[in-house]
């Protein structure tokens, strides 16, 4: 049986000097057309500064009333967005509503707010999902020791249903308006910010307040502590949540915020809004991935009290358009790339993928031109260097004394070298053996000359032939 050759010497020698050729077919693009490839650059770098420009350095977030679940929230990303280097301001407003406005007017970039807040149909305004429960809370002083029908209790009492703007006042609107307005108008409904409605309450000046807030909250808190002050159990709430669909019951367990004293004494059901996530469909991805990645990190963490099957962010509120960014991430989780990349840059190589295979599927082809390139590139030089050949040639029929002579046959001699060490790539030698005929043609009359004017003795050319 014949011996089978797993190297073949011959073989290997093409294969590195093709690869050679194709390296140095493409040092001679750069160096030739150095100006193409910044011209290439530039479009590249001016396309991504106006289709993807970097990450922003700062953004503003619109974070609620002081001492709200939406300020708590909003200073948590604060902490989150600095580990990604980006600078946080939080702009307090009056709640959910004043948020949305500041967001539609450019004046913030993230728009803390809350399900049940409109936003108007064409609007830029998406959602990048809710991120947490707001439950209703009925802070009061002993008013429901006789009934647990909150309507009736709270008949001819004095109630504090929030600011115009604020999440609580939209939520309690909701809520009371329900009810036929008879009863309604039966009940004193004060619009305090929920500092004054918390001291109020505290003082005895009013009977209860609405409050729309998680239980981290710092409002929350402080009514906790408030000795007197008692959560009220929404016996309805599940008729309540087939009213206003945008709601959901959510349960405190007995014992579940105090132990001493055990608050709340028994099992409390409420009923919830969500807090919403708004942005702009034209803020920076990068910017995007940072909001929901935080919302799973906050949901993880153990200050979640109202836990939701499947977990937070999640799109609850139906009413409002889906951020593009936000559906592909609650669709495949976080980037993979962002633990080897930048986040500006995981974030662009998601957002951008079709786009760089779609390049790659032009610069392929585009590259297969490189071999007629260079024959065209090559062709150019020779056409060059046939020129001075000829001009050589052309000026020894001029030469009228050995000085002249010398410094002709020193021009050639450079000549002769630039020509040996020039780079033939595969497909050329023939076009490189017509121009060492001509230099072998010249060689002679430089010979000839030195026969005519006698110089000092010089380095005797080899010609070579291809």
């Amino acid at each position: 049986m014949a011996e089978i050759k797993l190297r073949d010497p011959k073989l290997e020698h093409y294969f590195f000097h093709s690869l050679l050729d194709e390296a140095s077919a493409l040092l001679n693009f750069l160096l030739h057309q150095w100006y193409v490839i910044a011209i290439a650059a530039a479009l590249v770098v001016s396309c991504l500064w106006v289709y993807y420009p970097s990450p922003p350095s700062k953004i503003r977030i619109a974070s609620g009333q002081t001492n709200s679940t939406l300020e708590v929230i909003a200073k948590r990303y604060q902490s989150i967005f600095a580990e990604a280097g980006i600078e946080v301001e939080l702009v307090t407003t009056r709640g959910a509503i004043e948020n949305l406005e500041l967001l539609q007017r450019r004046q913030v970039d993230v728009a803390l707010s809350q399900g049940g807040v409109a936003v108007e149909s064409g609007s830029d305004v998406v959602s990048l999902g809710s991120i947490g429960y707001q439950p209703l809370w009925f802070f009061h002083r002993g008013l429901m020791s006789d009934t647990d029908n909150l309507f009736e209790v709270i008949q001819g009492k004095r109630i504090s249903i929030g600011l115009q703007g604020s999440g609580t006042r939209i939520v309690a609107d909701a809520v009371l308006g329900i009810l036929p307005q008879q009863a309604r108008a039966q009940i004193t409904l004060l619009e305090l910010p929920a500092g004054d409605s918390i001291s109020a309450l505290q003082s005895g000046r009013i009977d209860g307040m609405f409050l729309v807030a998680g239980a981290e909250s710092g409002n929350v808190q402080a009514l906790l502590a408030t000795p007197g002050v008692q959560i009220t159990n929404f016996t309805m709430a599940d008729g309540l949540t087939r009213k206003l669909p945008y709601m959901e019951v959510v349960k405190a367990p007995r014992g579940s915020l105090g132990l001493t004293p055990i608050t709340p004494s028994s099992d409390v059901s409420m009923v919830a809004t969500t807090t919403t996530i708004l942005v702009r469909e034209s803020l920076h991805p990068a910017v995007q991935h940072v909001l929901l990645k935080g919302a799973s990190k906050m949901d993880r963490a153990e200050s979640s009290f109202f836990e939701r099957p499947g977990g937070f962010p999640a799109f609850v509120d139906k009413y409002i358009r889906r951020s593009e960014i936000a559906t592909r991430y609650l669709a495949d989780g976080s980037l993979v790339l962002e633990r080897h990349l930048p986040l500006w840059a995981a974030s662009f190589l998601t957002v951008s993928w079709f786009w760089l295979v779609a390049f790659v599927a032009v610069i392929i082809p585009l590259t297969r031109m490189l071999p007629s390139y260079r024959k065209v590139m090559f062709n150019v030089i020779l056409s060059g260097l046939y020129g001075r050949l000829l001009r050589l040639y052309k000026t020894s029929n001029d030469v009228g004394d050995s000085q002249e002579a010398r410094a002709l046959k020193e021009t050639f001699d450079r000549l002769y070298s630039e020509i040996r060490q020039l780079w033939v790539p595969k497909g050329c030698t023939t076009h490189y053996g017509h121009l060492l005929e001509l230099v072998e043609i010249v060689a002679r009359r430089m010979a000839q000359l030195e026969t005519r004017f006698p110089t000092s003795p010089s380095p005797q050319i080899e010609l070579e032939r291809a």
